[in-house]
């Protein structure tokens, strides 16, 4: 097998290079000078499954944006890597690299980005912060699974209990990145809404009912179900809201209000 490497340095330069099979010719290196919120990386930490599940992916842009790294599958352990041009499709290297060398490789420089782009303000990036984070945390988990095992048969999708709090205080900025349907995957929102039911922040209850019912059908369903079951006068004005911005869930909301004492 011939090498591939993938980096992120501190001149915000995010480089891919192959070094083609069966050729004597010098590797073949692309650049892309980034800046926060550079959608590719995150992207390409949740387009994992494909690499394991033995399906054709596509994973960052560089050179200004005309070269596109890919993969094909080859057999159980390894891949092809393609450098195909972005608009013109035309091959620019070709190498045989097995899947831990791609997740490893894209898992590091992932790390090194998120050490740049978000050690001095993650709130500017929220979403984009918090997608690193569980996109980092999830690739790691994938690939010692198949380091351990060679299979993903124990992988499980999860957050923990800052990242939850953090999606649910942002979900109206977080939803829309691969990071909301990821979250809602892992079955954390319920239990995180349970908990928040019963702690005394006024201030973070009130932050995360809005975040969480009044902007997406898909994480206010299931915060009002849980509402339902443990009523939080807090809830009460988002709850109010959703009931009129999500008529198909009407009837959950509805649900979720009768449990609060009458005004």
């Amino acid at each position: 097998m011939s090498g591939l490497s993938v980096t992120f340095d501190e001149e915000r330069e995010l480089t891919v290079t192959v070094e083609s099979d069966g050729s004597e010719s010098d590797p073949v290196t692309y650049c892309q000078t980034v800046s926060p919120p550079h959608g590719d990386i995150v992207r390409a930490l949740f387009e994992l499954p494909a690499l394991f599940a033995d399906e054709p992916a596509w994973w960052l842009r560089v050179g200004a944006w005309q070269v596109r790294m890919e993969t094909r599958p080859r057999d159980r352990s390894s891949v092809h890597v393609e450098l195909v041009g972005t608009f013109k499709p035309k091959m620019k290297a070709t190498t045989i690299v097995s899947k831990e060398t791609v997740c490893a490789e894209l898992l590091s420089a992932a790390r090194s980005y998120r050490d740049w782009a978000c050690k001095d303000d993650e709130t500017a990036n929220v979403s984009h912060c918090l997608g690193l984070s569980v996109g980092i945390d999830d690739a790691t988990q994938r690939l010692r699974l198949h380091r351990e095992d060679g299979s993903q048969d124990r992988y499980e999708p999860a957050v923990d209990a800052e990242q939850i709090e953090t999606f649910a205080r942002h979900a109206d900025q977080c939803f829309h990145d691969p990071l909301g349907e990821y979250v809602l995957q892992t079955g954390a929102l319920k239990p995180f809404v349970r908990d928040l039911t019963t702690r005394d922040d006024d201030d973070l209850a009130s932050e995360c009912y809005r975040s969480l019912l009044l902007y997406e059908a898909e994480l206010a369903r299931p915060t009002a179900e849980v509402l339902a079951e443990y009523p939080d006068e807090r809830a009460r004005e988002p709850l109010t809201g959703a009931r009129w911005s999500f008529p198909d869930a009407e009837e959950t909301m509805v649900a979720a209000l009768e449990r609060l004492p009458d005004e």
